[in-house]
């Protein structure tokens, strides 16, 4: 009798931390911080304790990261748009697309590169590349 409430109790603990992990999955503090504009104040927070930034530098990037922002929703919309017409980009429409995104990545690397210092500038490439990897490992993931 014993083994079968250990074995009971084994089961619902089981069944209970399950349900609290999808839980903190579905109610994560990243997912409604995205959706009321505080994510820039945040970006920018964290890059300037990683960085070491000054007042200057924040103010310059806090420009950079707005300039970003508003190419990026723009991006979006123009993709949402043609996905609501059940439009299917042509193989050179997706390479324009490609081109105009590394475009403004290339500018906004430009303007950090005006804005950061050599040591900031390494330090920012090692975190773009860490992300870039953890990205990759979530793709990996994902198959």
């Amino acid at each position: 009798m014993k083994k079968l409430i250990v074995a009971t109790l084994l089961v619902f603990s089981a069944f209970t931390f399950a349900q609290e992990k999808m839980e903190n999955e579905t109610n994560s503090p990243r997912k409604g911080h995205w959706q009321n504009g505080e994510s820039d104040e945040i970006r920018l927070k964290k890059l300037s304790s990683e960085l070491n930034l000054n007042a200057k530098q924040q103010e310059q990037i806090k420009t950079v990261m707005a300039e970003q922002k508003a190419k990026r929703e723009a991006f979006m919309k123009e993709k949402m748009a043609n996905k609501e017409m059940a439009k299917v980009p042509t193989p050179e429409e997706r390479k324009e697309r490609i081109e105009k995104f590394e475009e403004a990545k290339l500018a906004m690397d430009a303007k950090l590169k005006a804005i950061l210092s050599p040591e900031q500038l390494a330090k920012w490439n090692t975190i773009k590349e860490e992300r870039k990897d953890k990205m990759k490992d979530r793709k990996e993931e994902k198959k």
